[in-house]
C-alpha cells in the first residue's frame, strides 16, 4: 500500500510542479527576498551560507521554487515524513540549482525523515523554515505545537516563515451546474474529517494559520495563491477532479447520499472536461511571517 502510495505522491508532485510555481504570491514572495537580504546584511553572513529548513520536502519542489529567488550560498534541510520520497530529491535538487545558476556548498543539501511531526526538528541556526501545502490536513493544535516549538529558538535568532499554498476556501467548477456547491462541500467535509491526530483544518487553513500567527506575535504578509485549471492543463485538471471525486464518494457514503444523485453530478463533471469547457479555481493563500526585532 505505502509502495503504491508514493509512485501516485510523486506523480501528482511532478503534475502540480509548474502551477504551484505560477500561482505563488508575487508581493509576498517580494517581502520574503527583501527580509532574507536584509537580514543577510544586518548579521554579516558573508561566511556562511543562508540556512533553510523545507518541512514536507517531498520530492524538494520548494528547492527549485526558491533557489534562483534567495540567491546566492544556500543550505537545505529537507524534511518529510516518508524518507523514500526524500530518497529521490537529489537529482531535481541538483537539476534547481543548476538551472538558476547557483553552486551549494558542499553537503549543503541533507535530508531527514520525521516519524510523527515536525517538532522532531532542530529549528536552532536556520534562518528560513518554509511549508508548501502541508497544513491544510492538519489540526489546528498541531500547528500550534509546531509554532511553540520553533519560538523555542531565541527572539534574535527565531527563522522567518514562508508557508505557501494552504487552502482558504472552497473550489469552484465553472460552468455552475445545481449540485457542484453540494458536492464542492461534501470534498471540504473530507479534508476536515477527525483522523488520529484530530480535524484537519481543511478549506478553513489560511484563515486558522493567519488567526493563529497573529496571536503569537508573529508579523503577517499574506497573498492570494490560487490553482486555476482548464481544459489547456488536462494532466492538472483530472488530477484535481480525480482527488475530488474519490472523497466525494467516501463523504457520499458516510452521509447516506443518493448514488443516483452522486452518479449524475460525476457524469455532467466528466462531460464538462471533455469537452473542454471546464474550468477549476481552489483558494490558496501564501505567507511569509517574522518575529518582530
Amino acid at each position: 500500500m505505502l509502495e503504491s502510495y508514493v509512485s501516485v505522491d510523486l506523480q501528482w508532485l511532478q503534475v502540480r510542479f509548474p502551477f504551484d510555481h505560477a500561482c505563488r504570491d508575487r508581493v509576498v514572495l517580494r517581502a520574503l527576498q527583501h527580509l532574507v537580504a536584509e537580514r543577510i546584511s544586518a548579521h554579516g553572513r558573508a561566511g556562511r551560507p543562508l540556512k533553510v529548513v523545507d518541512l514536507g520536502a517531498g520530492s524538494g519542489a520548494n528547492v527549485a521554487h526558491l533557489a534562483r529567488a534567495l540567491g546566492g550560498w544556500q543550505d537545505w534541510l529537507l524534511v518529510d515524513r516518508d524518507p523514500r520520497v526524500l530518497e529521490g530529491a537529489q537529482s531535481f535538487l541538483e537539476w534547481a540549482f543548476h538551472s538558476a545558476s547557483l553552486r551549494p556548498a558542499p553537503g549543503a543539501i541533507r535530508h531527514q525523515g520525521v516519524n510523527l511531526d515536525f517538532r522532531e526538528v532542530d529549528y536552532r541556526g536556520a534562518d528560513l523554515v518554509t511549508a508548501n501545502a502541508v497544513f491544510d490536513l492538519n489540526a489546528e493544535d498541531e500547528f500550534e505545537a509546531l509554532l511553540a516549538r520553533i519560538e523555542e529558538v531565541d527572539v534574535s535568532a527565531r527563522p522567518a516563515l514562508y508557508f505557501t499554498t494552504h487552502l482558504s476556501g472552497r473550489s469552484e467548477f465553472d460552468p455552475i451546474e445545481d449540485d457542484d456547491a453540494f458536492f464542492a462541500g461534501l470534498f471540504s467535509e473530507h479534508m476536515e474529517r477527525p483522523q488520529s491526530f484530530g480535524r484537519g483544518m481543511g478549506i478553513a487553513c489560511a484563515a486558522r494559520m493567519r488567526e493563529i500567527l497573529s496571536r503569537r506575535g508573529w508579523q503577517v504578509t499574506e497573498g492570494a495563491s490560487d490553482w486555476i485549471a482548464t481544459a489547456e492543463d488536462r494532466a492538472f485538471l483530472r488530477a484535481n477532479l480525480r482527488f475530488i471525486e474519490e472523497a466525494v464518494r467516501q463523504v457520499s457514503e458516510w452521509k447516506d447520499v443518493d448514488p443516483a444523485r452522486l452518479e449524475r453530478w460525476h457524469r455532467t463533471l466528466q462531460e464538462r472536461e471533455s469537452n473542454g469547457t471546464l474550468r477549476l479555481r481552489v483558494p490558496h493563500a501564501d505567507f511569509l511571517a517574522a518575529w518582530p526585532r
